[in-house]
């Protein structure tokens, strides 16, 4: 589990470093804040589209295999992303690297894989702490590396460094981690691969209990990205903050759902139970929003941005049946 627990803190290190920082990307090719936003949807939508073919992949050929891939994957996309000079090249980037990061419910599915039902919450709480993790000294890192001025920002040295994070956990992979899945079925033809894919996505979404929650998943995690997307360019345009103070903001929230997810999730739901911290959550993350439209400096800006992690609560929650 230690091994799981580093690879996907390395990766998502290498996220961490360009989502705070890819407005400026944007910027640096010309692109409005409208096509940046566009742009940062991409990435989702690759992620939506794959999560489920990865998933199943990884069902039938191993988890290792898949971590390999899209490790690989998402290190090319980082090269794209630091030589781009043009929109569309930021959308290939950006879509590839959606595909790529397709590979997080294949993280859980591994955790899945090697825990009791009595530990899972535990487990998949300690996933989450190296999400945190990675948020955490991502952010710190590229807000480093690209100073306060956006038009001083190397863009190419962030994006090997990022591209850097998952060659590592790449190799990490390949040397150290150990299949939780032993492949035992055969290789099936394309056109049983998409049947099958299909019909086990979309059964999910009308049984009575999971059909619910998949969509209240869809909404709050729409409502992070719409964040994720517009927080940097809001940050420079209202308070003048630079690349390295919004990474620094990016930071400070990763430390929030770091302690959120180290301390508050095992408690909280045994405390009051799962469905009563998702409310909570959904709460919280809503009263961040309002504070943050009222917010006038760094401390009510950070008083704010206390409540948002508090939404990722729900996230592990649903990952952890």
């Amino acid at each position: 589990m230690l091994i799981l627990y580093l690879i996907v803190f390395i990766g998502l290190t290498g996220v961490g470093i360009i989502i705070p920082l890819f407005p400026f990307f944007g910027e640096n090719v010309g692109a409005s804040p409208s096509t940046i936003t566009l742009l940062m949807s991409v990435f989702a939508l690759g992620q939506f589209a794959s999560s489920p073919f990865w998933g199943w992949l990884s069902d039938r050929y191993g988890r290792k295999p898949i971590f390999l891939i899209t490790l690989f994957g998402s290190s090319i996309s980082y090269l794209i992303l630091g030589i781009s000079d043009s929109v569309l090249e930021l959308l290939l980037s950006r879509l590839l690297a959606g595909l790529m990061a397709g590979n997080v419910p294949v993280a859980f599915a591994s955790a899945a894989d090697v825990s009791d039902i009595k530990d899972r919450s535990t487990v998949m709480g300690r996933i989450g702490a190296s999400f945190a993790l990675g948020f955490i000294f991502g952010p710190a890192i590229g807000g480093f590396m690209s100073g306060s001025d956006p038009e001083s920002v190397n863009f190419l040295m962030v994006s090997i460094v990022a591209g850097s994070m998952s060659l590592t956990a790449f190799f990490v992979t390949l040397i150290f981690y150990k299949e939780t899945l032993p492949v035992s079925k055969s290789k099936k033809n394309i056109n049983s691969i998409k049947q099958d894919l299909i019909k086990n996505v979309m059964k999910y979404f009308f049984l009575p209990v999971i059909g619910i929650l998949i969509f209240v998943n869809f909404i709050f995690v729409s409502a992070g990205s719409i964040l994720d997307s517009t927080f940097a360019l809001w940050a420079n345009r209202e308070h003048n903050f630079g690349p390295r103070e919004i990474g620094y903001l990016f930071t400070f929230m990763g430390i929030v759902m770091a302690g959120m997810q180290g301390l508050a999730v095992g408690p909280l739901s045994k405390r009051i139970g799962d469905e009563y911290v998702i409310y909570l959550s959904l709460l919280l993350y809503l009263l961040g929003l309002i504070l943050l439209i009222i917010s006038s400096g760094l401390i009510s800006i950070l008083t704010a941005l206390v409540f948002f992690p508090q939404l990722f609560l729900c996230f592990f929650i649903f990952s952890a049946p």
